[in-house]
């Protein structure tokens, strides 16, 4: 290959290399529901799986705990994840 040839292909894949830059891919599947890809390694985003590692009266969504009244029964509601009593 000529010297012109070898100039013009050094220069298209520095050029290339310049505008092109690599994404980092991440290996196999994430470790659980909450975690996502970032800079080529597995990150989790959330607080939570699945319901159990939220406290008494939440649930787990969209990895999240989120409070839900619904397990606290009557005359109670939930407080920052614990059932107390509704005042009155």
């Amino acid at each position: 290959m000529s010297r012109k040839y070898s100039a013009c292909f050094l220069i298209f894949v520095l050029l290339f290399r310049l505008s092109a830059p690599a994404i980092a891919c991440c290996e196999g599947d994430p470790p659980g529901d909450c975690y996502t890809c970032e800079d080529g390694a597995w990150v989790q985003y959330g607080d939570c799986e699945d319901d159990s590692d939220c406290t008494d009266c939440q649930s787990c969504e969209g990895c999240y705990c989120t409070d839900d009244e619904d397990p606290c029964g009557d005359c109670k509601e939930c407080v920052s994840g614990e059932c107390v009593l509704i005042a009155g």
